[in-house]
């Protein structure tokens, strides 16, 4: 990490010698250093990721030619003879070779890491070379001779080099498949429904690594990036799928079928990493509730940790955070995701454990945004309009959302004033000047954009049942018995911007009415009553608005018009009124009358009585 994407060349040549070399550790008995062959894969994987990220992206650098890095890590992956190192502790096999100096390698402990140090040197590409030497073989025999865990690191190295290639379609994933491989043929041998899984596992991966990111371009499929419908909905079905064909691959391991259904629900996370999508969480849960129901031993520590992990980069810093797409992050991802799962906390066999920490790395915490209120600092979402440079078409999303990469941010609404974020024409005068400048500092400290509310908002919905009841209840020729009331709560309502509060109105009016008629249906609706009461002693109750400008004001008084008023929320009358219309008429009810009836109970109700619950 330290060394990360620089190809410095010593560092190379240690961590690539250590691919070949098991762990030495001290005895407390003994001052000889002893050889730890118990986790010689994953000391072997940590050397080779070690290799990639230090060559992450260097390809073939003049600087590490003489190494033959690319010659030595396709032979550790492949397999062949290699120089004996005059230590002991290789992690080679031991042969009858006529040269005592030279042994074969064992690819089984080497080829993990040597495989994603050559794909990280190569990443992001596209060297068909590169990505030949990475591909699954093609031949029987040759699959058979791959351990068929390898085949996922082989597919997912492949992929990270040829990065343009992968597409979010079914099709793409099973096209990895080689003919032998196929489900619907006769049965296969238990290698090759393992290798099915495993290299099913290995595209799924690559499909999430890929869409980690949130990126807008103009593809062929739309909405490309995190959270995106299309690599959800293949990812979706690929785990569906793979549970239906767990009844019909009887020859595959519960091992192998947990630790790629483990994969599958990462990648699907990945995919959809800070979104809480719903349709994710139930595939999430239905994988968790199944592990909880089948308490097997076939079922580990590290089966349970990839769904939960999975379940957390769903919710990824509550929402507000997403994964990048640069180089270093994809090498990270796979690093930390490596699907070698431990059989407990203290297994570091395959893969060490610390490793499980580098997604962190990973995370871009400046992809969030939100809309605020300017006014009441409130969260008012609106419609955002992202614009890229380059790219004709643009995204338009609702807010709080996660960004793509940007050039230019713009308010869509036509309940608010028009608002522009420009980040690449900061301090520019024909563009807001200071006035974006601050924008895009306060977008950029908080995640925040302030809209400003436009008075008589003539698309909200509770303004267009403002405007009917006034058509039908407030006209002059009206002869509504309660004509003086609707007049004044509609020119309240309006003068005050508050044209929600007309049900509440509305509400409380039927409800004395039927209380006072003893036509109250049910006790409940007093209720409504007793909290519009206490919501006066709330600090709340009162809010600030625009005080309308009055007709024959000159343009520049309209121009600094900025007074506000102060309103209640619900009119302190009309709350007291009602109230003393109510405690008046509860007043008069005999004291000896059944409490059991709709008046002894809207009283309590409206008292908020405790003995109500016995009553009830």
């Amino acid at each position: 990490l330290v060394y990360q994407g620089t190809g410095n060349r010593n560092m190379t040549e240690i961590m690539l010698s250590e691919v070949v070399s098991a762990p030495v550790v001290m005895s407390p008995t003994s001052s000889q250093p002893s050889v730890d062959l118990s986790q010689k894969e994953s000391y072997a994987l940590a050397a080779g990721v070690a290799v990639g990220l230090i060559a992450l992206g260097r390809r073939n650098d003049p600087g590490l030619a003489d190494l033959q890095l690319e010659a030595k890590l396709v032979k550790y992956m492949v397999g062949g003879s290699h120089k004996v190192r005059p230590i002991p502790g290789n992690c080679v096999l031991r042969t009858k070779s006529k040269s005592p100096s030279r042994e074969y390698v064992n690819v089984d402990v080497t080829a993990a890491g040597s495989a994603l140090a050559l794909a990280f040197m190569y990443i992001h590409s596209n060297n068909e070379r590169v990505r030949q030497q990475l591909a699954i073989p093609a031949t029987v025999v040759s699959l058979e001779a791959i351990r068929p865990d390898l085949l996922f690191v082989r597919v997912v190295a492949s992929n990270v080099v040829a990065w343009d290639a992968i597409r979010p379609s079914v099709e793409w994933i099973h096209g990895h498949q080689p003919p032998c491989f196929t489900r619907d043929g006769p049965v296969d041998p238990p290698t090759a429904q393992e290798g099915y899984a495993n290299i099913l596992a290995g595209a799924c991966f690559s499909v999430g690594l890929k869409f980690a990111d949130i990126v807008f371009d103009e593809c062929e499929w739309e909405g490309v990036g995190s959270h995106d419908v299309v690599a959800k909905s293949t990812l979706l079905a690929c785990i569906s799928d793979f549970c239906e064909w767990r009844s019909k691959a009887k020859a595959v391991s519960r091992v192998t079928w947990e630790r790629c259904l483990g994969v599958l629900t990462q990648s699907l996370a990945l995919v959809m990493a800070g979104s809480g999508d719903l349709d994710t969480l139930r595939a999430l849960r239905v994988v968790l509730l199944r592990q909880k129901a089948d308490a097997m031993a076939d079922v580990t520590y590290g089966n349970h940790m990839a769904v939960t992990s999975a379940l957390g980069l769903l919710f990824l810093g509550g929402g507000r955070c997403a994964f990048q797409s640069t180089p270093f992050a994809i090498a990270v991802l796979v690093v930390a995701f490596f699907p070698m799962y431990p059989s407990k906390t203290s297994d570091q066999k395959y893969h060490l454990q610390a490793l499980r920490h580098l997604y962190v790395l990973a995370i871009d915490s400046n992809r969030f945004v939100e809309t605020i209120d300017a006014d009441t600092g409130a969260q008012s979402p609106v419609d955002l309009v992202i614009s890229t440079t380059g790219l004709k078409n643009h995204k338009v999303v609702r807010t709080p959302h996660l960004l793509p990469a940007y050039d230019k941010l713009s308010v869509l609404s036509s309940r608010h004033f028009p608002v522009n974020v420009n980040v690449k024409t900061v301090g520019n005068e024909d563009d807001g000047g200071n006035a974006n400048a601050c924008r895009v500092q306060t977008l950029n400290e908080r995640r925040r954009i302030y809209v400003k509310r436009k008075q008589g908002d003539l698309d909200s919905p509770q303004l267009a049942l403002l405007r009917q009841f006034r058509r039908w209840f407030v006209h002059d020729t009206s002869s509504h018995t309660n004509h003086a009331f609707c007049k004044r709560v509609w020119q309240e309502c309006e003068v005050q911007q508050k044209p929600h509060v007309l049900a509440v109105y509305l509400n409380a009016k039927h409800t004395e009415v039927a209380v006072l008629s003893d036509a109250l249906a049910h006790s409940l609706n007093v209720s409504t009553l007793h909290l519009m009461h206490l919501h006066m002693e709330v600090e709340g109750h009162m809010f600030p608005y625009e005080l309308p400008i009055e007709a024959g004001a000159f343009d520049h008084e309209k121009d600094q018009h900025d007074d506000l008023g102060v309103a209640q929320l619900v009119n302190e009358d009309f709350v007291l009124g009602y109230t003393n219309a109510l405690l008046r008429y509860f007043s008069e009810l005999h004291p000896d009358e059944n409490v059991d009836t709709l008046a002894q109970c809207a009283h309590l109700r409206f008292l908020g009585d405790h003995m109500l619950a016995q009553l009830e």
